[in-house]
């Protein structure tokens, strides 16, 4: 096999196709030593302050792995002389099962990684399923009128209360039973546009023991916690009462019920606000004006011969009709790129522990992205007129002092470099740092390039601009394939993680609503049927529909707005703590909550008339017929 259309290696092996999941995918292995080929000095690889590569180790069966981790970390600093000798600079062991999930460090110690996420959705389920066990509650208890005498006829035929607890338990789990089923068929449904979703190959596996153990241990639990109250307070009623028709007042059952209402609401709220929050952070992110121009603008890796026959590739490129701008780049545009301290400029003390950026370009690269000439000019075509100049940013030219910086010098590794001209910030690395244009000086070479940047005229199609680029590539660099990204897609991809946060947010807003307005539907089916002949009355005596309806809902609209009232704060704090993960974020207005709360309280008010409406509709000859 030739890499990179130059080395020639044997295949001496083949392992197994390797699983989707796994953390260091790869297609082909090389020897470690083969890593430096095509470059003239690689002492650096041998410098213990490099940090280019990982280490891997196996532990002996009998080791002791905190001992073997002590000396881990005690030899990097006695490796380095004193210029690189930092207390913050070590190497310590970290088990490789916990590397997907348990990935975040500081001072050496785990503090997090996607196991954070795990544990989130672990959360947003159980409280998926405990207000679906509060509905449960509701409209058991609700129902209780029709159950009663059911419950008063077993007790006189000899029933015992723990035999009817046990009967109303057993419901329960049935039913919770029955409802673990369909899940897992409507989860078969799911899995596959869940798996396009997060990019993931995931699947069932319920014959692993865990899974299935995990499954009926949800059941059990599910089917015990919502069927615990029901089962207690049915089974408490007095069958003498019950079969005389004499109905006490439950007001704690009622007050009971609609407690659980304001805790359904409370949740769905919490998850609305939580979706807007998600929703408006990434558009806030997104929105943002980066520096430089991503639309049309073509990013392809730097491959094979590109680099010698740059010239006339960009000629091709310029001439075809379609291409407006090329230039090479050591770095990504939206990468943080090398940088380095230890440089001394013009204008300013104590230099020397500033971070700046440093990039290798060719002169059309300021005109290709898009960025800005403030001041002085570009870069000749012959790079060895620029061996000694360097372009800056503006934030660069702010650390100079007063005055321009326009033929100021900077030191860098021993050599001198004139400032000819100044470009505009840009904004690159974490997107969401609140000032991510930092320092950054450019280099007049071609040496070293990784990206070569394209872009295409206004108005010609994306198709036209790929079919000229691919016919130029082939022809002056034939042994690779033609393979590019565009730069506003790499943009977006950095938000990846926080839209299918939103999605996913979004759904399980739309299930706890769903939820907590089943929930009102029972409810006000029971309370229209329960005041059925009330309702007759009121008609008769000249009441009109609206008036009904008004009646029966607002009944419902007071749990909401006392869900509201405890909701808001919550999340409130719950998202305030979330942004200040992010340097660069919104401000939560009033209007978040606004919306919010006019969306619960308008498919709550819908939810609840409809039988009101229904109810109030109803002939009431039909209603008073028996008495």
């Amino acid at each position: 096999i030739k890499i990179n259309n130059k080395h020639n290696f044997t295949v001496t092996g083949v392992v197994a196709d390797l699983p989707n999941n796994v953390t260091f995918p790869f297609d082909w292995l090389l020897p470690f030593e083969s890593f430096g080929f095509g470059q003239e000095d690689v002492s650096w690889m041998e410098n213990y302050a490099s940090n280019f590569a990982y280490t891997f180790v196996e532990l002996a069966p009998k080791a002791n792995f905190q001992q073997v981790d002590a000396k881990v970390r005690a030899m990097i600093p006695s490796k380095l002389d004193a210029k690189y000798n930092k207390a913050d600079t070590y190497a310590f062991l970290h088990s490789i099962k916990d590397w997907h999930l348990r990935s975040e460090f500081r001072d050496g110690k785990v503090v997090g990684g996607e196991i954070a996420f795990v544990r989130l959705m672990l959360w947003i389920a159980a409280i998926i399923l405990t207000i679906a066990c509060i509905n449960f509650i509701n409209l058991s208890t609700a129902q209780s009128e029709k159950r009663g005498k059911e419950v008063g006829v077993r007790k006189v035929l000899g029933s015992h209360r723990k035999g009817l607890v046990s009967q109303f338990m057993v419901e329960a789990l049935i039913i919770a039973g029955l409802a673990s089923l369909l899940s897992v068929f409507l989860v078969m449904l799911a899995l596959p546009f869940f798996n396009t979703l997060v990019e993931k190959q995931l699947s069932l596996q319920l014959y692993r023991p865990m899974h299935l153990a995990s499954l009926l241990g949800i059941t059990l639990v599910c089917g015990l916690l919502a069927g615990w109250y029901p089962s207690f307070y049915l089974s408490s009623f007095k069958p003498a009462q019950i079969l005389k028709g004499i109905r006490k007042k439950k007001g704690g059952s009622a007050y009971i019920r609609k407690g659980l209402v304001i805790t359904q609401f409370t949740v769905s709220l919490v998850f609305i606000v939580a979706t807007l929050v998600v929703y408006k952070q990434v558009i806030h992110a997104k929105s943002r004006d980066m520096g430089y121009n991503k639309e049309n603008l073509v990013d392809i890796s730097v491959t094979g011969d590109m680099i010698p026959n740059f010239d006339p590739i960009k000629e091709a490129l310029m001439t075809s009709g379609s291409i407006e701008n090329v230039a090479l780049s050591s770095k990504r545009i939206l990468e943080s790129g090398d940088n380095s301290t230890g440089l001394t400029w013009q204008g300013a003390t104590d230099t020397e522990d500033i971070l700046i950026r440093h990039r290798y370009i060719t002169p059309n690269f300021f005109e290709t992205v898009g960025l800005t000439l403030m001041e002085g000019h570009g870069f000749n075509e012959n790079s060895a007129v620029d061996s000694t100049n360097t372009i800056i940013t503006q934030s660069f030219a702010k650390l100079m002092g007063e005055g321009s910086p326009i033929g100021k010098t900077i030191n860098r590794w021993g050599s001198t470099y004139n400032v000819i001209g100044v470009v505009s910030d840009f904004r690159y690395g974490n997107v969401y740092e609140m000032n991510n244009n930092k320092p950054a000086m450019f280099l007049n070479r071609r040496d070293g390039a990784t990206q070569m940047y394209v872009r295409s005229r206004p108005g010609k199609t994306t198709s036209l601009t790929l079919a000229a680029i691919e016919g130029v590539l082939k022809k002056y660099n034939p042994a690779f394939p033609f393979e590019y990204q565009f730069e506003d897609q790499l943009f977006n991809a950095r938000f990846k993680g926080l839209q299918v946060l939103g999605i996913l947010a979004n759904i399980f807003s739309v299930l706890a609503i769903c939820i907590a307005c089943l929930g009102i539907f029972g409810l006000a089916a029971f309370t229209a049927e329960q005041r059925t002949k009330e309702i007759g009355i009121r008609k008769v005596l000249g009441a009109s529909i609206s008036g009904i309806v008004h009646m029966l809902s607002k009944d419902f609209l007071k749990p909401v707005l006392i869900a509201m009232c405890i909701a808001f704060p919550l999340a409130y704090w719950a998202m305030l703590d979330w942004l200040q993960d992010f340097a660069y974020r919104i401000d939560m207005g009033w209007s978040i909550f606004a919306l919010a709360g006019f969306l619960v309280l308008g498919i709550a008010l819908l939810t609840a008339s409809f039988h009101a409406f229904g109810a109030a509709m109803a002939n009431p000859v039909k209603s008073l017929r028996t008495e």
